[in-house]
């Protein structure tokens, strides 16, 4: 039997982005391919999307901006009638020691990997108060928890993201809405390959077993996680880093 949920992604141009989309899509979902800048990327995945049998929606939004993000809710609603999930996975990173960070890589940083969910919750929180139905998983860091040299603005977003989710999680629960936090480990994505190949694999040799979890096994766990209807407010460490 097909999973006939309706499933907004942000950042789903991006390589994670991509591989959690193709999981909801093999499963028969119908998916709001979001992007920023990368139409191409959006439109091939589109592409590749629609031969598993998964309708599709491509749409441009700015996560920064509430407006956007509420329009890209309503084209769903408008197509579908309902949305079911938000993946927030859209990301920036902008590192840079705190005397040199700008105050625009601090303010663009947090307003992206921060008020961009917020921006989510509250572009779908009504639907899914009135469904008295829905998911929320947020894609978060163990930057988030241990900090990182060079990654203020990073860590501070995604430390905050903990915050954020669970808060919600104790004011959305009574109607039946579960939102999670999932820490994907240090991935060879678009968001990673602008580190010099030491320091990748450095990062990647932290992991208890001398590598990150596969991307596959990460979309994999997000999607077996939006069908839990009784998991909230939880962190899901998939990150075998210990710093």
């Amino acid at each position: 039997m097909q999973d006939r949920r309706v499933i907004i992604i942000t950042g789903a141009s991006g390589g994670l982005g991509r591989a959690i989309a193709l999981r909801f899509g093999l499963a028969g979902c119908r998916i709001v391919v979001h992007y920023h800048r990368n139409k191409e990327a959006a439109d091939k995945l589109a592409g590749d999307l629609e031969p598993l049998g998964s309708e599709v929606i491509v749409h441009q939004a700015d996560v920064r901006s509430l407006a956007e993000m509420k329009s890209m809710t309503e084209t769903a609603l408008s197509r579908w009638s309902r949305v079911d999930v938000l993946v927030a996975n859209a990301a920036v990173r902008r590192d840079g020691l705190l005397l040199r960070t700008t105050e625009e890589a601090w303010d663009s940083t947090l307003k992206t990997n921060l008020t961009g969910i917020w921006n989510g919750l509250k572009a779908v929180g009504e639907h899914f108060i009135r469904q008295h139905n829905g998911h929320v998983i947020a894609i978060g860091s163990i930057a988030g928890v241990h900090g990182r040299a060079g990654q203020a603005n990073y860590a501070s977003a995604k430390a905050g993201l903990t915050g954020l989710i669970r808060s919600v999680a104790a004011e959305w629960g009574p109607d039946n809405i579960r939102l999670n936090l999932v820490f994907p480990g240090f991935q060879p994505t678009g968001m990673t390959t602008d580190l010099p190949g030491q320091q990748r694999e450095r990062l990647a040799g932290q992991n208890l077993l001398g590598h990150p979890p596969p991307i596959t096994e990460v979309a994999e766990f997000v999607y077996c996680l939006s069908r839990m209807t009784g998991v909230s407010g939880q962190i899901f460490n998939l990150d075998s880093r210990i710093l």
